[in-house]
């Protein structure tokens, strides 16, 4: 197994080894999908054949992600890196999502089905995992071309959702909606405390986003979770995001029909796949999701970018100008465990 969780050797597969070995080596890449504020709320129990994925409630942010709804999204991501990795190493997986019902945080149970070739798509998916970066910098300035944006629509619609691409006339309403969510976020307490927890952190912890990170600009110093705990601190980020709305190469909206928990999996997993599509093309993505936490602006999102829709995240899609380093990320084996169901009656 690696000694740091992006440095996977892929040809360290196991593949004579029993399932459960098999499995352990998947979550590896599951492990590395991108999640919100980083908080990596996951956690996979392995069986003798099967992996179950859970959310991790005490990971959830109850002032940012009040509803859970970011938290589902980011485990559906950590379920499609599993996929792709599954076809990579030639098997088809078989899943079911929702075993108990969808009442709890039982996500989904992952079996290793038959032996597959894995096709040229996923392929370029799975060659994406290691290469994916979130940028939180300005971009390139080469645009994104219409048929990188339709694919990346038609990667969306392969998981149920929709991707929309913003006009050069809806940009103005997304920074203006994005200074406003700011203003309003940021005066809440307990969104300001989670903020400081997660989202200007120490660079050696392994989840948060680390306060060295581009993105946070004038709060990129060791005071950074004391001033991010202060209304305007929290303003000044949401003010750079609108700026870096006008001068995003590609904005787009990521929506669904629905807007529950299967509908958020959903998400998340369409979510994955543009992001490692857009990889794939040299392209990289970062999230203006603020406005979206922010019930009466999202209707606003919703009524000029996706009527009848939900959105459920806003990214800036661009040639990123600077190769951006890895976000930190927990070892699989830390939110692992390993349970013997070979004895057990309930699993015949």
């Amino acid at each position: 197994m690696p000694t740091q969780p992006w440095d996977i050797h892929e040809h360290d597969f196991p593949r004579t080894a029993p399932r459960r070995e098999q499995l352990a080596f998947l979550v590896e890449y599951a492990v590395l999908a991108p999640s919100t504020y980083n908080t990596q709320p996951w956690r996979f129990v392995l069986e003798e054949d099967a992996v179950q994925l859970y959310a991790d409630p005490d990971r959830m942010l109850p002032g940012l992600d009040p509803d859970g709804r970011e938290l589902w999204m980011s485990c559906g991501a950590a379920l499609f890196h599993l996929r792709i990795a599954a076809h990579h190493y030639g098997y088809a997986p078989v899943i079911r999502t929702w075993p108990d019902g969808g009442e709890d945080n039982h996500i989904a149970t992952i079996r290793l089905g038959p032996a597959c070739e894995p096709t040229l798509r996923q392929e370029h998916l799975f060659s994406a995992i290691q290469k994916r970066r979130t940028v939180r910098d300005d971009f390139d300035d080469r645009p994104v071309s219409g048929s990188e944006v339709e694919r990346l629509i038609r990667a969306a619609d392969r998981e149920g959702a929709d991707l929309v691409a913003a006009s050069r006339s809806d940009r103005p309403y997304l920074a203006e909606w994005s200074v406003e969510a700011g203003r309003v976020l940021a005066t809440d307490p307990a969104v300001r405390k989670e903020w400081a927890a997660w989202g200007a952190v120490d660079p050696d912890r392994n989840d948060g986003v680390p306060r060295t990170s581009r993105h946070l600009g004038v709060l990129r110093t060791h005071t950074a979770p004391f001033l991010v705990r202060l209304p305007g601190g929290f303003t000044r980020v949401a003010a750079e995001s609108s700026e870096r709305i006008e001068a995003a190469p590609c904005i787009v909206v990521l929506a669904t029909r629905q807007d529950d928990r299967p509908a958020w999996l959903d998400a998340g997993q369409a979510l994955d796949r543009v992001l490692l599509q857009a990889t794939a093309f040299g392209l990289a993505a970062s999230f203006i999701n603020h406005p979206l936490k922010v019930d009466w602006i999202r209707d606003q999102v919703a009524e000029r970018l996706c009527p009848g829709r939900f959105p459920q995240a806003i990214l800036r899609i661009g040639v990123p100008a600077d190769r951006s380093d890895a976000t930190p990320r927990r070892p699989a084996g830390s939110v692992t465990e390993t349970v013997d169901t070979a004895d057990d009656p309930l699993y015949p």
